[in-house]
Order: structure tokens, then C-alpha cells, then sequence
């Protein structure tokens, strides 16, 4: 014999904090799924930096030439923003042209006729100053090819270990949920194959970019 009630095995209401458990295990689909609602407010998506004539262009290099008139480019801007993939077979670098204007350039190995390395080791050198995310891996990988790893002025992994050492996690989507309030628009890469992985460089960098307009502040 069990002292059982049928009505204790009844499902209860969700409480609030389970939308906190969840989003710092992204679960985000189980979020969505039980209609989750957080216990505390969400934090505010980061402030736009530009206002709404503000545009980004978008070019793929593909020559040597090209590489000279963007190497000269990006010297010539505060910083520019670099994400790329661990095998270093594409990248994408943005950068501020002027208050209203944007470049986002796609840099890939299977696009790029011209000297790969030599394009590497001009963006990797001290005179471009950079920010990245996850800096000792990125220099691992130019190591290895014999590359510099120079001018690095802001890791936005290493800021989010340092804003919280008990994570254990510190991809920049997961950062970007935290500190921007949102989720990155991603394609899905299996479905849509290399147009997807080209696409979501360049979203992944626009989100390094904007967490390092949030970062810095916090970490002060």
C-alpha cells in the first residue's frame, strides 16, 4: 500500500526561474516550447550604435589587388572586427568607413586567387588593430601556418570569462544572448552548405562587433 493522491501527480505551473536555468543552458527550444517567461527582466538589446541611415556594404576579395586596397583600408580605421573559422579557410573583417557607412568583407580560400597568406599575414600584423573573440585560439591556428598574430586590442571571450569565470561556456552566441538580449540569426549549414557558412560569418562578426560596444563598460 503507497499514501498516494492522484492530485499531487498533477503537472504544476512552471516557476519564473526556470526560464533563467534555461537560458544559461541554452535551452532555447524548450524555452520557446513550454512558452517560458523570464523571473527577471531580460537585459535591454544593446543600444544601436549607428542611427538608421547607416548602411553596410558587403564585398568578397578576390585578387591581390583587392587584398592592397583593403590592407590599406583597414589600416587606416580605429579597428576592425575579425571572425573567422578554426581552420582559417574563411574569415570575415568589418569596419567602419564613416558615420554612416559600413564594410563587411567575406575573405575565402576557395574565392581568393591571389596570395592567401601574404593577405593573412598583412591583416594579422600589429599594424591593423583588431578585435576578435577567443584570441588564443585564432592564434594558435596562425601560428601554426607560420603567420603573425599581432595588434589584438580586445578579446571578447576573454572579457566574458572575466565578467563571469563560472560559465564554462563562452561561445559568442551564447554571449550575445547574455549581453545583447537576442539570439543570432543563424542559417542552418547543413541545408544551405558553404552560401550558409558565409552567412553566418558575417552575422557572428556583426555580434563580436556589437559586444564590443557593451563589454568594455562592464568590465570597467
Amino acid at each position: 500500500p503507497l499514501e498516494f493522491d492522484p492530485e499531487d501527480a498533477l503537472r504544476q505551473p512552471y516557476r519564473p526561474e526556470l526560464y533563467d536555468l534555461f537560458m544559461k543552458l541554452e535551452f532555447t527550444k524548450l524555452i520557446k516550447k513550454y512558452d517560458l517567461t523570464p523571473a527577471a527582466p531580460t537585459p535591454e538589446p544593446a543600444a544601436p550604435v549607428h542611427d538608421e541611415d547607416y548602411s553596410v556594404m558587403i564585398e568578397v576579395a578576390q585578387t591581390d589587388d583587392d587584398a592592397a586596397r583593403l590592407l590599406a583600408q583597414w589600416r587606416s580605421v580605429p579597428h576592425v572586427t575579425v571572425y573567422g573559422l578554426d581552420d582559417l579557410r574563411a574569415l570575415a573583417v568589418e569596419c567602419e568607413i564613416d558615420d554612416h557607412h559600413g564594410l563587411t568583407v567575406i575573405l575565402r580560400t576557395d574565392r581568393f586567387d591571389g596570395d592567401w597568406d601574404a593577405l593573412l599575414r598583412g591583416l594579422f600584423s600589429a599594424d591593423i588593430p583588431k578585435v576578435a573573440h577567443s584570441v588564443k585560439d585564432l592564434t594558435r591556428a596562425l601560428l601554426e601556418r607560420g603567420l603573425p598574430a599581432e595588434g589584438f586590442l580586445f578579446d571578447t571571450a576573454l572579457a566574458g570569462y572575466l565578467l563571469d569565470a563560472t560559465q564554462g561556456s563562452y561561445t559568442v552566441d551564447r554571449m550575445f544572448v547574455q549581453y545583447c538580449g537576442s539570439q543570432i540569426g543563424l542559417a542552418d549549414e547543413k541545408e544551405l552548405g558553404e552560401a550558409a557558412v558565409t552567412a553566418n560569418l558575417f552575422a557572428r562578426t556583426a555580434a563580436v562587433a556589437a559586444l564590443y560596444t557593451v563589454l568594455p563598460a562592464k568590465l570597467e
